[in-house]
Order: C-alpha cells, then sequence, then structure tokens
C-alpha cells in the first residue's frame, strides 16, 4: 500500500511541477489577479488540488492546509471550492483564528458549511447557547435539516446524494458526512 501511496504522490508531484513549468513567470507574480482567469494555469491548479487532497487522504493535513492556503493565494475567487476544504480542516485542528480569518475573506459566502462553521468556531471558543443562538438562527435558515443530524434526532443516510439543492435534506446529508467527526468532537452547549 505505501508502494502505491509512493507512487501516487509522485505522479501528483510531477503534475504540479509539469503545470508549474509551462506558467509564464509574471503570472506568479501577479497577486491581484486570480490565476484561474488564465486557462493554461488551470491545470497546475487542479494538480495542487488534487496533491492536496491526496495529503488529506493520508493523515498529512499540514501539507494539505499548505496546498489549499497556496491554491486560494492564487484563486482567490476560489473557483475550485478550496475554502470549504480548508475551512473542514481548520476546524478539525481547532484552529479557530485561521477558521475565523478564512470565514473574514469571503463575507459574502451563504452557504451551509459558512453557517454552521460559524456556530462550530463559537462553540469551540466556548461560548455559552445565548451567545450563539442568533447564529444558530442563521445555519437553521440555511438548513433546518442539518441539526437533526447533529442531535441525533434524525438518523443519517449512509448513501451520499450526488445532487442537492440549498436547504434541502440532501444537503444537509452531504454536509453533515462531510462534517460528522467534527460535531461528534464538541460539547454542545
Amino acid at each position: 500500500m505505501e508502494e502505491d501511496d509512493l507512487k501516487k504522490e509522485i505522479g501528483l508531484l510531477k503534475a504540479e511541477s509539469t503545470g508549474l513549468r509551462s506558467m509564464q513567470p509574471e503570472w506568479r507574480q501577479d497577486d491581484v489577479h486570480s490565476m484561474w482567469g488564465i486557462i493554461e494555469a488551470r491545470p497546475m491548479l487542479r494538480a495542487q488540488e488534487a496533491t492536496a487532497d491526496f495529503y488529506v487522504e493520508k493523515g498529512e493535513v499540514e501539507k494539505a492546509i499548505e496546498g489549499y492556503e497556496y491554491l486560494l493565494h492564487y484563486n482567490p475567487n476560489d473557483n475550485q471550492g478550496i475554502r470549504f476544504k480548508l475551512m473542514t480542516l481548520y476546524l478539525e485542528q481547532r484552529q479557530v483564528k485561521k477558521a475565523r480569518e478564512l470565514l473574514e475573506k469571503y463575507p459574502e459566502d451563504h452557504t451551509v458549511d459558512f453557517y454552521y462553521a460559524e456556530v462550530l468556531i463559537e462553540i469551540l471558543e466556548g461560548s455559552s447557547y445565548k451567545d450563539i443562538k442568533e447564529l444558530l438562527d442563521r445555519a437553521f435558515e440555511a438548513n433546518l435539516y442539518v441539526m437533526g443530524f447533529i442531535t441525533g434526532r434524525t438518523d443519517l443516510p449512509e448513501e451520499i446524494p450526488d445532487q442537492y439543492t440549498p436547504g434541502s435534506l440532501e444537503e444537509a446529508t452531504v454536509y453533515y458526512h462531510r462534517h460528522k467527526h467534527i460535531w461528534e468532537s464538541v460539547k454542545l452547549p
């Protein structure tokens, strides 16, 4: 198994390196614009994401975080949805300050992931129910079904849906499958 992992890691790093070599030097020096807008840069960005995902699978979280942070630096509009993967890792690792900074970087993000991340951050900081009531109300508005999974009142379907609409049971199922381990590791106020 380790040999397969090593081969996979080498292959991913080669793909990333090939993508970097194909880029124009000025692309990496331009911090003002997203590299996602440069079509030729997308293979490198996708290879970087695949490498970071691989590190998550292997449990090398710091390497994964570094890769995801790199991606958000060069693709600040986050056309790849990296902020959600990064938020999950920050919360897993109890990096509350970084999680809060990520929320602040995307203030217009009205997703179930970020609404419930706000609640988790406050719980991790020891806030009382009274202190997080307003955040909980917003999270409930985004998707009430999530709370059924958190409290154990609703059984979590084993199968993860392929698609969902915002506010649906399917969205809650996808969200909770990705975050169940975090919610189970915190003490609710």
